[in-house]
C-alpha cells in the first residue's frame, strides 16, 4: 500500500479515537500491544490490519525492535455481532530504502478469540508468523502480544490513580546563576496537570513530595509522561528532562513497580522514619520480583530524564512511585501524605562563663606587659547571625570574665539529621534558597583592637550530633579532647542529652600545627521552642535575664578600656609601672622649687635685715 494511504488512514484512525462515543450498543474496542518479536536477523517494522473494514484496512505502522512495545487502538462502531468475526492481522515485513519492503510473516486471529477470553483478554501469548504467500515455508518468527476487548457495557477495569514525585536528584543547571526553579508537569491521555505554582526555588535537588491524582482509564490511556520544567519569571519556561512511564505495560507485567527498570534503579523504602509508604489496593505497590519485598514495602523508582535537544544525555533523576487502582470493585484508598517534613523549631542557649590560659598576643608599649583584650563570637554553620560577648580589657594572665548569653534559634529536621536554612543569595534574589546543613556550632576566641583589626586567638568547631565531651576543669582541657587530634575521644548528642557544661579547648591553625591557644567554660542547653516560651532567656544579660540568671562578671580592677577610663589608666598603668621615678620626680621638683624660691627671696631679706638691725636711724 502506498506510504500516503498509510498516513491518510493513520489520521483517520487518530481522529476517531480522539471522537466521542455516541451509542455504547453499537461499541466494540480492541487493544492489541504487540510487546516484542524473535528469530528475526532483518530490520522489521509491523502493521496491524483488520479485514472488512475499508476505512480501517491499515491501522499502524512502526519500526520494530526485539524489545519494543507498542499499543494499537482498533475503534469500531459496529454491532458485536458482526465484530466478533472480524479479523485483525498482524504482519512483519523487512524493511528496504530503495525496493518494496517484503514481508517475513503475519497472523490473523478474529476479535472474537479475544472477547471469549476471562476478563475478555490474554495476555502475554506468543503468535507464529507464516508467510502467506509462501505455504511451504516454516515458522517466521514469533510476536509476543496482549489484546484486550472492551464491548457494549464494559468498561477498562484499571486506572491509574495516583504518580507520587519524591524529588530530583542531580538536575542540570540551565539558569546563569547555575540553580533551576523546577516543578512537574503530568501528561496521560487529554489530561494534562500542570504544577507551575508550586515550583520550588534555586534548587537541583528539590523535594516535590507531591501526589497527584491521575484520571485515565488503561489501556485508553497507557502512557505516563513526566516533565520537569524551569520557571522563568520573564522568559519562557525551559524544558529540563522528561520520562514516560508505559502504565499498561506496568500493569500486566508480573514485575510491577521494577517493570522496565534495572536492580539499581529502584529502592524498597522502609527508613525507620517515613511514614508508611503502603496503599492497599494498589497493584505499584507490593513487588514480588524483589527479594524481602512484602506488605508496607514500596518500590521507589529512579527514573532517568532526557531533553530532546541532548539526546541521550542524562538531565538528572527523578524519585517517585506510581500506584495503579482497580477501577471497580474496590474503594480507592486516600492518597498518602508524603509532603516534606515540616523542620521544627529549636534554641541553642550558650552561656560564656570564662576563658582561661588564653594566648596573650599584644605587648604594652608603655608598661612592656603581655595582655589581650579577649572577647568570644559564635554562630551557627549557615546563618549569618553572628553574636559576640563584651570586651575583657586588659587581660594579664590569659582569664577573661563575661557571663554572657548567646541564644541561636533554627530549624532543624530531626529524622535526617540537618538544619534548614532560608536565605536570599542575592539582594535581588525573588525567593529564598532553602539549604539542608549539619548542625554545627563555631566558638572563637579574639583579641580586640581599637585602630587596628582584631587579632585570632582560636577556635572551635563541634557537631551538635558528636560534641566532645568537656573537661570539668580548665587544667585538664587539652586538645586530645577532641576526635581529630584523639580517635577514642568521647562524643556528646545534645539532641539527647539537652544540656553540657565544661571546658572545650581552642586552638590556632600554625606552621607547626594545631596549637592550644586557651580554654573556653561554656554551658549548652537545647531547647524546643515550647520549652523556650515556659522558660524564656534573653540574649547577653537582657530580660528575661533567667534560666540562669546572670549577673555582672567580677572582673579584675586592671581590666579596663584607658580611653574611657583615664583615672585607672593613671593607676594601674602610670604608677604601677614608674611608681619610683614618679616619686623621686617629685621630691626633686619639691626641692628646686624650694631652692628657687630661696635664690629669689634671699637678697630682698638680707637688705632688710641689714637695713634695720645694722645701719642706724638717721
Amino acid at each position: 500500500m502506498a506510504d500516503d494511504e498509510d498516513e491518510e488512514i493513520e489520521d483517520e484512525v487518530e481522529e476517531d479515537e480522539m471522537g466521542e462515543i455516541e451509542d455504547e450498543d453499537i461499541f466494540v474496542f480492541t487493544s492489541l500491544r504487540v510487546e516484542s518479536w524473535k528469530e528475526s536477523s532483518s530490520k522489521p517494522w509491523r502493521k496491524f490490519s483488520s479485514q472488512g473494514s475499508p476505512k480501517r484496512h491499515l491501522l499502524g505502522k512502526e519500526p520494530a525492535t526485539p524489545t519494543g512495545m507498542r499499543t494499537m487502538i482498533f475503534n469500531f462502531k459496529e454491532h458485536p455481532d458482526l465484530m466478533m468475526d472480524k479479523v485483525v492481522e498482524i504482519r512483519v515485513f523487512n524493511t528496504r530504502k530503495l525496493l518494496k519492503d517484503a514481508v517475513i510473516g503475519s497472523f490473523k486471529f478474529d476479535v472474537g478469540l479475544a472477547y471469549n477470553e476471562p476478563d475478555h483478554c490474554f495476555i502475554h501469548k506468543w503468535l507464529l508468523l507464516t508467510n502467506p504467500e509462501d505455504s511451504s515455508s516454516s515458522a517466521k518468527g514469533y510476536v509476543k502480544v496482549s489484546i484486550n476487548v472492551i464491548g457494549p457495557g464494559d468498561e477498562p477495569k484499571h486506572s491509574p490513580a495516583t504518580m507520587s514525585p519524591d524529588k530530583g536528584m542531580d538536575l542540570q543547571p540551565s539558569d546563569p546563576g547555575g540553580k533551576l526553579d523546577p516543578y512537574i508537569k503530568l501528561k496521560i491521555g487529554k489530561t494534562e496537570i500542570n504544577d507551575k505554582e508550586n515550583y520550588i526555588p534555586n534548587q537541583l535537588n528539590p523535594m516535590f513530595g507531591k501526589v497527584f491524582e491521575i484520571p485515565a482509564l488503561i489501556p485508553l490511556d497507557h502512557t505516563l509522561q513526566v516533565t520537569v520544567m524551569d520557571w522563568d519569571l520573564t522568559s519562557a519556561d525551559d524544558l529540563i528532562g522528561t520520562t514516560t512511564i508505559d502504565l499498561e505495560n506496568r500493569l500486566i507485567s508480573q514485575h510491577r513497580a521494577t517493570c522496565g527498570l534495572s536492580g539499581s534503579n529502584f529502592k524498597m523504602r522502609k527508613d525507620p522514619f517515613c511514614r508508611p509508604w503502603f496503599r492497599e489496593g494498589a497493584y505499584s505497590t507490593l513487588c514480588p520480583s524483589v527479594p524481602g519485598a512484602g506488605a508496607g514495602a514500596r518500590a521507589r523508582e529512579t527514573r532517568t530524564l532526557y531533553n530532546p535537544a541532548q539526546p541521550g544525555i542524562s538531565q538528572g533523576s527523578l524519585h517517585m512511585w506510581v500506584d495503579i487502582f482497580p477501577r471497580q470493585g474496590r474503594i480507592i484508598p486516600p492518597p498518602v501524605n508524603i509532603t516534606p517534613r515540616k523542620p521544627e523549631k529549636f534554641f541553642l542557649r550558650i552561656v560564656v562563663w570564662n576563658t582561661v590560659d588564653v594566648e596573650l598576643n599584644e605587648t604594652s608599649a608603655i608598661t612592656g606587659e603581655d595582655m589581650s583584650d579577649i572577647y568570644v563570637k559564635g554562630w551557627l554553620q549557615g546563618q549569618d547571625k553572628t553574636q559576640k560577648t563584651d570586651v575583657h580589657y586588659r587581660s594579664l594572665d590569659g582569664e577573661g570574665n563575661f557571663n554572657w548569653r548567646f541564644v541561636f534559634e533554627f530549624d532543624y529536621l530531626p529524622s535526617e539529621h540537618v538544619m534548614v536554612i532560608k536565605k536570599k543569595e542575592h539582594f535581588y534574589s525573588l525567593d529564598k534558597t532553602e539549604s539542608f546543613l549539619p548542625p554545627r556550632i563555631t566558638m572563637q576566641v579574639w583579641d580586640n583592637d581599637l585602630i587596628s583589626a582584631d587579632d585570632f586567638i582560636g577556635t572551635i568547631d563541634m557537631d551538635l550530633h558528636e560534641m566532645p565531651r568537656p573537661s570539668a576543669a580548665g587544667s585538664s582541657c587539652t586538645l586530645e579532647l577532641l576526635c581529630e587530634f584523639n580517635a577514642k575521644a568521647e562524643t556528646v548528642n545534645l539532641f539527647e542529652q539537652k544540656t553540657i557544661k565544661g571546658f572545650w579547648p581552642v586552638y590556632s591553625n600554625r606552621k607547626e600545627g594545631r596549637e592550644l591557644t586557651g580554654k573556653l567554660e561554656l554551658e549548652m542547653e537545647l531547647v524546643t521552642a515550647e520549652e523556650h516560651e515556659q522558660r524564656p532567656a534573653g540574649k547577653a544579660r537582657d530580660e528575661p535575664n533567667t534560666n540562669p540568671v546572670l549577673s555582672p562578671p567580677n572582673r579584675p580592677a586592671t581590666s579596663f578600656f584607658w580611653f574611657s577610663s583615664p583615672l585607672k589608666t593613671l593607676r594601674f598603668v602610670v604608677w604601677k609601672q614608674f611608681k619610683w621615678p614618679i616619686i623621686i620626680g617629685t621630691v626633686l621638683v619639691l626641692i628646686a622649687i624650694a631652692v628657687a624660691i630661696f635664690v629669689y627671696t634671699a637678697p630682698g631679706y638680707i637688705m632688710n635685715f641689714i637695713a634695720e638691725n645694722l645701719i642706724p636711724s638717721i
